[in-house]
């Protein structure tokens, strides 16, 4: 794993995050249903990261 997958990992969560709170708001704003995917994805990302600075502690 390197830091630049995780940077674009990263960077795609928070495009896709965005764009999904942009349709929440524009579709059913009185549901806020856009947390669900930011903060399991965000979970994932989250693990990501840990997992590369415990591989760069490791060598």
């Amino acid at each position: 794993m390197s830091n630049r997958a995780f940077m674009f990992h990263a960077l795609i969560y928070i495009v896709i995050t965005v764009l999904l709170v942009a349709i929440n708001m524009a579709t059913s704003s009185h549901v806020i249903w856009s947390i669900w995917p930011a903060l399991g994805w965000g979970l994932g990302v989250a693990f990501h990261g840990f997992s590369l600075v415990i591989f760069q502690a490791k060598n």
